[in-house]
């Protein structure tokens, strides 16, 4: 394994798929993640990193989901 460098203050990218429409969806949890890394943020993020959240929503569909991750 090896690591990669992040240059000084540059964002740190985090990607989540949920399913936030639909007859079933956890909207919830997705708020909640975005509130947890807004504050994050306002702290001044993770070793001077702020954290940028790439949130998207498969509507309970497996394709959509498999599609959005590639």
């Amino acid at each position: 394994m090896s690591a990669t460098k992040v240059a000084k203050g540059a964002p740190i990218k985090v990607g989540s798929i949920v399913t936030q429409t639909g007859a079933i969806n956890f909207a919830a949890s997705a708020q909640g993640t975005k509130a947890f890394f807004d504050k994050v943020n306002a702290q001044g993020g993770v070793n001077g990193h702020k954290i940028v959240l790439d949130l998207r929503d498969d509507q309970l569909d497996a394709a959509r989901g498999k599609a959005q991750a590639q």
